[in-house]
Protein backbone atom coordinates (compact mmCIF):
# COMPACT_ATOMS: atom_id res chain seq x y z
CA UNK A 1 0.00 0.00 0.00
CA UNK A 2 2.67 2.45 0.89
CA UNK A 3 5.20 4.20 -1.48
CA UNK A 4 8.22 5.77 -0.74
CA UNK A 5 7.96 9.37 -0.48
CA UNK A 6 11.74 10.09 -1.86
CA UNK A 7 12.13 7.37 -5.11
CA UNK A 8 8.20 6.28 -5.00
CA UNK A 9 8.99 2.53 -4.67
CA UNK A 10 7.21 -0.25 -2.95
CA UNK A 11 7.69 0.43 1.19
CA UNK A 12 8.09 -3.10 3.38
CA UNK A 13 7.24 -3.50 6.39
CA UNK A 14 10.91 -4.90 8.20
CA UNK A 15 9.92 -5.65 11.97
CA UNK A 16 9.59 -1.67 13.40
CA UNK A 17 10.15 -0.10 10.23
CA UNK A 18 9.45 0.26 6.45
CA UNK A 19 12.00 0.11 3.81
CA UNK A 20 12.28 0.27 -0.33
CA UNK A 21 14.91 -1.18 -2.32
CA UNK A 22 16.87 1.67 -2.39
CA UNK A 23 17.11 1.32 1.39
CA UNK A 24 15.44 4.30 2.55
CA UNK A 25 13.63 3.73 5.45
CA UNK A 26 10.87 4.82 8.11
CA UNK A 27 11.09 3.89 11.84
CA UNK A 28 7.44 2.67 13.12
CA UNK A 29 6.99 4.93 15.98
CA UNK A 30 5.75 3.71 19.80
CA UNK A 31 2.44 4.75 19.47
CA UNK A 32 2.04 2.92 15.87
CA UNK A 33 2.11 5.41 13.14
CA UNK A 34 5.04 6.05 10.57
CA UNK A 35 6.01 9.62 9.37
CA UNK A 36 6.45 9.67 5.65
CA UNK A 37 6.91 13.61 5.11
CA UNK A 38 10.16 13.85 3.98
CA UNK A 39 12.47 17.29 4.95
CA UNK A 40 11.63 18.33 1.52
CA UNK A 41 7.76 18.73 2.13
CA UNK A 42 8.27 20.54 5.07
CA UNK A 43 7.64 24.33 5.19
CA UNK A 44 8.28 24.77 8.86
CA UNK A 45 10.17 22.60 11.43
CA UNK A 46 7.00 21.55 12.74
CA UNK A 47 3.78 21.75 9.98
CA UNK A 48 0.22 21.56 10.45
CA UNK A 49 -1.84 22.18 13.24
CA UNK A 50 0.42 22.57 17.18
CA UNK A 51 -0.76 20.56 20.09
CA UNK A 52 -2.83 23.12 21.96
CA UNK A 53 -5.32 23.03 18.55
CA UNK A 54 -4.92 18.99 18.22
CA UNK A 55 -5.31 19.11 22.06
CA UNK A 56 -8.82 21.37 21.95
CA UNK A 57 -9.78 19.77 18.74
CA UNK A 58 -10.33 16.44 20.64
CA UNK A 59 -11.97 17.25 23.66
CA UNK A 60 -14.35 19.39 21.61
CA UNK A 61 -15.47 16.45 18.75
CA UNK A 62 -15.50 14.09 22.36
CA UNK A 63 -18.17 15.71 23.64
CA UNK A 64 -20.22 14.40 20.74
CA UNK A 65 -21.30 18.05 19.19
CA UNK A 66 -20.05 17.18 15.40
CA UNK A 67 -21.71 13.65 16.28
CA UNK A 68 -24.59 13.88 13.39
CA UNK A 69 -21.86 14.58 10.70
CA UNK A 70 -19.93 11.81 11.77
CA UNK A 71 -22.92 9.58 11.43
CA UNK A 72 -23.46 11.41 8.12
CA UNK A 73 -20.56 10.83 6.39
CA UNK A 74 -20.49 7.24 7.58
CA UNK A 75 -23.50 6.50 6.48
CA UNK A 76 -23.09 7.65 2.86
CA UNK A 77 -19.82 5.92 2.75
CA UNK A 78 -21.21 2.57 3.53
CA UNK A 79 -23.87 3.14 0.30
CA UNK A 80 -21.05 2.59 -1.46
CA UNK A 81 -19.10 -0.61 -2.02
CA UNK A 82 -15.98 0.50 0.42
CA UNK A 83 -13.35 -1.62 1.58
CA UNK A 84 -9.97 0.53 1.88
CA UNK A 85 -10.20 3.60 2.97
CA UNK A 86 -8.17 6.74 2.84
CA UNK A 87 -8.91 9.56 5.45
CA UNK A 88 -6.78 13.03 4.36
CA UNK A 89 -5.79 15.90 7.11
CA UNK A 90 -7.55 13.57 10.03
CA UNK A 91 -6.27 15.71 12.56
CA UNK A 92 -6.93 13.55 15.65
CA UNK A 93 -8.41 10.99 14.18
CA UNK A 94 -11.55 11.53 15.23
CA UNK A 95 -14.15 10.43 12.20
CA UNK A 96 -11.08 7.75 11.38
CA UNK A 97 -12.18 5.80 14.60
CA UNK A 98 -15.36 5.46 13.79
CA UNK A 99 -14.62 4.99 9.97
CA UNK A 100 -12.29 2.30 10.89
CA UNK A 101 -15.35 0.41 13.03
CA UNK A 102 -17.33 0.34 9.59
CA UNK A 103 -14.79 -0.33 6.94
CA UNK A 104 -11.98 -2.80 6.59
CA UNK A 105 -8.73 -1.42 6.05
CA UNK A 106 -8.58 2.86 6.96
CA UNK A 107 -5.67 4.73 6.41
CA UNK A 108 -5.51 7.97 7.42
CA UNK A 109 -2.86 10.83 8.04
CA UNK A 110 -1.97 14.48 8.30
CA UNK A 111 0.95 17.10 8.18
CA UNK A 112 1.00 17.49 11.73
CA UNK A 113 2.89 14.79 13.92
CA UNK A 114 1.70 16.12 17.18
CA UNK A 115 -2.55 15.37 15.63
CA UNK A 116 -0.69 11.95 14.32
CA UNK A 117 1.09 11.20 17.80
CA UNK A 118 -2.46 11.91 19.13
CA UNK A 119 -5.02 9.57 16.79
CA UNK A 120 -2.49 6.57 16.53
CA UNK A 121 -2.10 6.08 20.63
CA UNK A 122 -5.82 5.66 20.94
CA UNK A 123 -6.72 4.21 17.64
CA UNK A 124 -5.15 0.44 17.33
CA UNK A 125 -6.95 -0.26 14.42
CA UNK A 126 -6.56 2.80 11.78
CA UNK A 127 -3.38 3.11 10.10
CA UNK A 128 -1.58 6.50 10.71
CA UNK A 129 1.09 8.63 9.12
CA UNK A 130 2.35 11.95 8.61
CA UNK A 131 2.16 12.94 5.12
CA UNK A 132 1.28 15.55 2.90
CA UNK A 133 -2.06 15.83 0.99
CA UNK A 134 -0.03 16.92 -2.05
CA UNK A 135 2.26 14.45 -2.03
CA UNK A 136 0.19 11.38 -0.67
CA UNK A 137 2.77 7.73 0.08
CA UNK A 138 0.32 5.30 -0.95
CA UNK A 139 0.48 3.26 -4.69
CA UNK A 140 -1.53 4.56 -7.45
CA UNK A 141 -5.23 3.13 -7.80
CA UNK A 142 -5.02 1.20 -4.13
CA UNK A 143 -8.01 2.73 -2.25
CA UNK A 144 -12.16 2.58 -2.61
CA UNK A 145 -12.88 5.93 -0.89
CA UNK A 146 -11.04 8.98 0.32
CA UNK A 147 -12.40 11.46 2.84
CA UNK A 148 -11.21 15.26 3.14
CA UNK A 149 -13.36 17.10 6.50
CA UNK A 150 -12.27 20.38 6.92
CA UNK A 151 -8.81 19.92 5.36
CA UNK A 152 -6.44 20.50 2.49
CA UNK A 153 -7.85 19.66 -1.16
CA UNK A 154 -5.59 17.88 -3.99
CA UNK A 155 -7.98 16.73 -6.43
CA UNK A 156 -4.66 15.34 -8.51
CA UNK A 157 -3.44 12.98 -5.66
CA UNK A 158 -6.62 11.88 -4.46
CA UNK A 159 -7.43 10.61 -8.17
CA UNK A 160 -4.45 9.13 -8.48
CA UNK A 161 -4.66 6.91 -5.37
CA UNK A 162 -8.13 5.85 -6.08
CA UNK A 163 -9.41 3.06 -7.87
CA UNK A 164 -11.44 3.11 -11.33
CA UNK A 165 -14.64 3.38 -9.33
CA UNK A 166 -13.33 5.33 -5.94
CA UNK A 167 -15.34 8.34 -4.67
CA UNK A 168 -14.54 11.06 -2.67
CA UNK A 169 -16.06 12.75 0.01
CA UNK A 170 -15.37 16.03 1.40
CA UNK A 171 -17.13 18.37 4.06
CA UNK A 172 -16.49 22.22 3.93
CA UNK A 173 -18.28 24.77 6.48
CA UNK A 174 -21.70 26.15 4.81
CA UNK A 175 -22.11 30.01 4.75
CA UNK A 176 -23.79 29.83 8.50
CA UNK A 177 -20.93 27.76 10.35
CA UNK A 178 -20.15 28.98 13.45
CA UNK A 179 -21.84 32.45 12.34
CA UNK A 180 -22.83 32.96 16.61
CA UNK A 181 -18.74 32.71 17.68
CA UNK A 182 -18.25 35.46 14.77
CA UNK A 183 -21.03 38.03 15.97
CA UNK A 184 -19.41 37.99 19.14
CA UNK A 185 -16.13 38.62 17.89
CA UNK A 186 -16.80 40.68 14.87
CA UNK A 187 -18.79 44.12 14.08
CA UNK A 188 -18.94 43.59 10.60
CA UNK A 189 -19.90 39.61 9.90
CA UNK A 190 -19.60 37.76 6.53
CA UNK A 191 -21.28 34.75 5.83
CA UNK A 192 -19.00 31.92 4.72
CA UNK A 193 -17.63 32.11 1.02
CA UNK A 194 -18.41 28.28 -0.27
CA UNK A 195 -15.65 26.88 -2.08
CA UNK A 196 -16.57 26.29 -5.98
CA UNK A 197 -17.74 22.48 -6.33
CA UNK A 198 -16.14 21.78 -9.45
CA UNK A 199 -13.17 19.91 -8.76
CA UNK A 200 -10.44 18.47 -11.66
CA UNK A 201 -10.59 15.13 -12.17
CA UNK A 202 -13.88 14.29 -11.03
CA UNK A 203 -17.73 14.85 -11.60
CA UNK A 204 -20.13 15.23 -8.62
CA UNK A 205 -22.19 12.59 -7.27
CA UNK A 206 -24.31 14.95 -4.70
CA UNK A 207 -24.62 17.75 -2.45
CA UNK A 208 -26.17 18.09 1.07
CA UNK A 209 -26.33 20.69 3.65
CA UNK A 210 -26.20 19.41 7.09
CA UNK A 211 -27.62 22.72 9.39
CA UNK A 212 -28.40 22.12 13.14
CA UNK A 213 -27.83 24.39 16.89
CA UNK A 214 -25.89 22.98 19.34
CA UNK A 215 -25.14 24.56 22.53
CA UNK A 216 -21.51 23.99 24.34
CA UNK A 217 -20.19 23.82 27.26
CA UNK A 218 -18.22 26.95 28.62
CA UNK A 219 -15.17 24.37 28.30
CA UNK A 220 -16.96 23.28 24.95
CA UNK A 221 -16.69 27.24 23.37
CA UNK A 222 -13.51 27.25 24.60
CA UNK A 223 -11.98 24.11 23.04
CA UNK A 224 -14.17 25.09 19.76
CA UNK A 225 -12.99 28.60 19.56
CA UNK A 226 -8.90 27.46 20.06
CA UNK A 227 -9.40 24.76 17.12
CA UNK A 228 -10.42 27.28 14.40
CA UNK A 229 -8.36 30.61 13.23
CA UNK A 230 -10.39 33.05 14.69
CA UNK A 231 -8.36 32.30 18.35
CA UNK A 232 -4.87 33.49 16.61
CA UNK A 233 -6.73 35.91 15.14
CA UNK A 234 -8.57 37.79 17.97
CA UNK A 235 -6.88 40.20 20.66
CA UNK A 236 -6.88 39.20 24.15
CA UNK A 237 -9.67 41.06 25.33
CA UNK A 238 -11.85 39.76 22.99
CA UNK A 239 -11.41 36.35 23.58
CA UNK A 240 -11.96 37.29 27.29
CA UNK A 241 -15.53 38.74 26.18
CA UNK A 242 -16.29 35.39 24.22
CA UNK A 243 -15.85 33.28 26.63
CA UNK A 244 -16.53 35.21 29.85
CA UNK A 245 -20.36 35.47 28.94
CA UNK A 246 -23.56 33.36 29.22
CA UNK A 247 -23.52 29.91 27.07
CA UNK A 248 -25.29 30.36 24.01
CA UNK A 249 -25.98 28.48 21.09
CA UNK A 250 -24.09 28.08 17.61
CA UNK A 251 -24.67 26.92 14.03
CA UNK A 252 -23.20 24.05 12.84
CA UNK A 253 -23.44 24.35 9.10
CA UNK A 254 -21.67 22.28 7.08
CA UNK A 255 -21.57 21.21 2.78
CA UNK A 256 -21.27 17.70 2.45
CA UNK A 257 -20.19 16.41 -1.62
CA UNK A 258 -19.56 13.26 -2.78
CA UNK A 259 -17.64 12.83 -6.43
CA UNK A 260 -16.47 10.05 -8.33
CA UNK A 261 -13.28 9.82 -10.55
CA UNK A 262 -13.81 11.22 -13.72
CA UNK A 263 -12.78 8.16 -16.24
Amino acid sequence: MFICPICKQKLNILGEKYACAKNHSFDVARQGYVNLLPVSGKKSLSPGDNELMTNARREFLNGGYYGKLLDKVCALLKSFNVKTLVDSGCSEGYYTRQMAVAFADVYAYDISKSAIKLASATDKKSRYFVASAFHIPIKDGAVDAVTKIFAPDSPREFARILSPNGVLVEVIPAEEHLLEIKQRLYDNVRLNKLEKAEKECFEILSEERLKYSFTPTKEGLENLFKMTPYYYKTPKDGQEKLLSGEIFAVTADFLIRTYKKRR
